[in-house]
């Protein structure tokens, strides 16, 4: 009896260790909340590859996009495959999509393991989505058919589409707005009419509804548009001093890229004579409706409007502190500005280059006749000089 209690008791025990392992290794539905990013699939090679993106939109949804690419090297040929889709999380920490037709049904499974994704299929699709993905990047970028699902997974009340009023297609431009907005058209298939235009960033972190009197942010936030950046490398050659692997200093030419704000704010001019102006200039993608508050470290030098217009009172240095908002998003901007006093007009030193041969030589009526009278005193001068001279010459010979 003893030993029978004994091997009750090692298996009860045995029970709550795995269920305790089991859990701590299942991800919780809120770590779902909190996933962004890209992910490869392990088995990966250059015919046979997968790309899995993830994020969490709502109510415990979360968008996913599959880019699959299944290949032949030996034919050196590949088949490429996207597929994208919401899925709802589980009490369990796993999260399910299903969807089915009068053919067939599909469902995949997604458990969140730290920085792994294991996804198991059942159902067919024109390439095998399952596997263990790993984490590349903590970002994601908008695609066609990660549009069209975040589209459609948001509230009817805010986009205006609905399949049951008839049905419809989304179109894509070929450029992005501002560099950041992917634009995106809904019409009606029949009738082509427009149901609704939405600007969806690049990350995916914002759609704005555009077709209205003003742009609506209808998802997500502006934050992210506040804080990014992009590299830009110039065209033309910059002189940059590199340090030699001797420790020699030498000159090398090279572009050198820098990073550039999408949203920014600047003073046109860095400094302005007293009395002048100078208009506070900001950089919007899409030119989206802004507020901008303004104020200046020293109004005895600077001050600043409302509208974003500074004056410079005095000579010197001051800072202009720009507050600028987009709905829910701000970002605070520092500005140097300089007055100058300007310099007096009989302090100015004569431009050398100026050239004033015309106001100099420039004759009247008066210079012109006192010329004729000298050119024909030389004249005469010149027949006295020649007569004198003939004359001298006759009486030598006499």
């Amino acid at each position: 009896m003893k030993h029978l209690l004994k091997r009750i008791f090692l298996l009860l025990v045995t029970v709550v260790l795995l269920s305790s392992a089991t859990t701590a290794f299942a991800a919780s539905p809120e770590q779902w909340q909190n996933i962004k990013g890209t992910y490869a699939r392990e088995d990966n090679s250059q015919f046979n590859n997968g790309i899995l993106k993830l994020m969490y939109l709502d109510n415990d949804c979360t968008l996913f996009e599959f880019k699959m690419m299944k290949g032949s090297e030996s034919e050196n040929s590949a088949f490429n495959f996207s597929f994208a889709g919401v899925m709802i999380s589980n009490d369990d920490g796993s999260a399910d999509y299903e969807s089915a037709d009068e053919n067939e049904s599909l469902r995949l499974k997604f458990d969140l393991k730290a920085e792994k994704v294991v996804v198991t299929q059942e159902g067919n699709l024109p390439v095998d989505v399952a596997g263990s993905y790993t984490l590349q990047e903590p970002t994601i970028e908008v695609s066609d058919e990660a549009a069209k699902e975040i589209l459609e997974f948001l509230p009817t009340a805010t986009t205006s589409l609905n399949h049951n009023n008839g049905e419809y297609a989304l179109t894509y431009a070929d450029e992005m707005v501002g560099g950041w907005f992917y634009d995106v058209k809904a019409n009606f298939t029949d009738t082509k009419a427009l149901i609704g235009e939405f600007w969806i960033a690049q990350d995916m972190s914002a759609v704005y509804r555009v077709d209205t009197d003003k742009p609506i942010l209808i998802y997500g936030s502006a934050q992210p548009l506040m804080d990014a950046e992009y590299m830009v490398t110039p065209s033309h050659d910059i002189d940059k001093d590199t340090q030699a692997e001797d420790g020699n200093q030498n000159d090398e030419t090279a572009k050198v890229p820098y990073s550039v704000f999408y949203v920014s704010a600047v003073s046109e001019q860095e400094a302005v004579n007293v009395g002048q102006t100078a208009k506070i200039a900001v950089t919007m993608p899409g030119n989206l409706p802004y507020t901008l508050e303004a104020t200046s470290s020293d109004s005895v030098i600077a001050e600043v409007s409302k509208d974003g217009v500074i004056t410079a009172k005095s000579a010197g240095q001051a800072t202009i502190i720009v507050k600028l908002a987009i709905d829910d998003a701000q970002k605070i901007f520092e500005l140097s500005f300089g007055g100058v006093e300007p310099l007096a007009e009989n302090s100015k030193l004569p431009d050398a280059a100026t050239d004033n041969t015309d106001s100099d030589t420039k004759l009247d009526g008066g210079d012109i006749a006192i010329l004729a009278v000298l050119f024909l005193l030389a004249v005469g001068a010149v027949t006295g000089v020649v007569l004198l001279v003939r004359r001298l010459l006759k009486k030598k010979v006499a």
